[in-house]
């Protein structure tokens, strides 16, 4: 097998790859790029760690243990000196008396995961109580290194921080005011209400935790839908959250969630993103809880079948944003976004060689079809 993966057999390579975290043996041949492939789905130091617990480890290809070891020691390292930066953030944040929510992988690596580097992540996701808070931490940590860019405008909730040594980017915060930055879903989870069933991280002030399990799962679900809306592609590492997550709920917190899902009308979201789990790791869901999830999301308001469809999508947040006044202001926001927003979406320009960037990227969304502009990425600000 080459390096690169033919593209007619990644999803066979990608079931495979699922099944071996699973504990199963790799298929006979398998070689580095299967690491290549974990890299890129996200799970390639959970693959070292189970492949290297299992009786094949010291028959695989030499080629393809020395990757994964090489992979596995930059996935420590990397996640050491998160770990370190998270600590710093948490004690200024803390010393100033705001409570944090940690998100998403950093959080899912300290309390759900056996090492904390077995969930890699790009950047570390704190929610705040209110976007007062969130603009109060951007002056908190300012004296630690980290620079903000601009304010985004009053219907984004979310705000990168960037901490930048010798012109790189060491760490960047992700600093939410909401849970999720997108109109439809930005009031499903308050605040007030997560912080309730929160759960402390070792190693971290009390003032800074964890959301609890339910509500851990209802927001991976929600997160994969805003990537659903984007197209961005499946990686393994989000469906393994949501695997091991339920492993973690017992029949009170499955009801918890049956009634949370279908209360907040994203009963459809659990279903989409559960099925999904099923299918890539055989994940036990109660039958009655899918039951009920399923007889929900087909009477939400939402057409969950239409995830994918970028019009559709963008018109159920405009409606979602309250008044006359604040459908404009989102409309305008997003058609003339900041040039420093747009460098973090297509890179380096001036404002006119990245706003044709995304007029282009927008004639591909409302026709399904297109370009993207080199080192790009979808990113989900488009479509909340």
């Amino acid at each position: 097998m080459s390096d690169v993966l033919p593209a007619q057999t990644v999803q066979a390579h990608r079931a495979a790859l699922a099944r071996a975290l699973l504990g199963a043996p790799l298929p006979p041949g398998a070689d580095a790029a299967y690491a290549a492939l974990a890299a890129r789905e996200g799970v390639l130091p959970l693959l070292e760690a189970t492949l290297r617990r299992s009786v094949e480890w010291p028959a695989l290809p030499a080629s393809l243990r020395t990757t994964l070891q090489e992979g596995a020691r930059r996935a420590v390292a990397l996640d050491l000196y998160r770990r370190h930066e998270l600590a710093r953030v948490a004690a200024a944040l803390a010393a100033a008396g705001l409570r944090v929510l940690v998100l998403k992988g950093n959080a899912l690596g300290l309390w759900l995961y056996p090492q904390a580097h077995l969930r890699p992540t790009r950047d570390i996701d704190l929610l705040f109580a209110s976007r007062a808070e969130a603009d109060c931490a951007v002056d908190l940590l300012a004296p630690l290194g980290y620079v903000a860019e601009p304010d985004p405008g009053t219907l984004f909730f979310e705000r990168k921080c960037q901490l930048r040594v010798a012109g790189g980017n060491r760490c960047e915060l992700d600093l939410h005011s909401k849970l999720l930055n997108a109109p439809l879903f930005a009031e499903t989870l308050p605040f007030d209400e997560l912080w309730a069933a929160s759960q402390p991280l070792p190693g971290l002030p009390a003032q800074v935790r964890a959301l609890g399990a339910v509500h851990a799962l209802l927001h991976a679900c929600l997160n994969r839908v805003l990537d659903i809306q984007t197209g961005e592609p499946e990686r393994l590492k989000l469906p393994y959250d949501v695997h091991l997550l339920a492993g973690r709920l017992d029949k009170a917190a499955w009801r918890q969630l049956q009634a949370l899902a279908c209360q907040r009308r994203i009963a459809g979201a659990c279903v989409r993103v559960f099925g999904e789990a099923r299918c890539l790791f055989a994940t036990a869901f109660p039958p009655d809880v899918l039951a009920a999830l399923e007889a929900a999301a087909a009477v939400e308001p939402l057409d969950w079948s239409r995830l994918g469809n970028w019009r559709y999508m963008q018109w159920r947040n405009l409606l979602a944003v309250p008044g006359l006044g604040g459908r404009l202001r989102w409309l305008y926001e997003r058609v003339f976004p900041t040039r420093s927003r747009m460098q973090g979406r297509y890179g380096d320009g001036s404002w006119l060689q990245l706003m044709g960037w995304r007029l282009r990227r927008g004639m591909r969304l409302l026709g399904n079809r297109g370009i993207s502009p080199p080192g790009s990425g979808a990113s989900k600000e488009d479509t909340t």
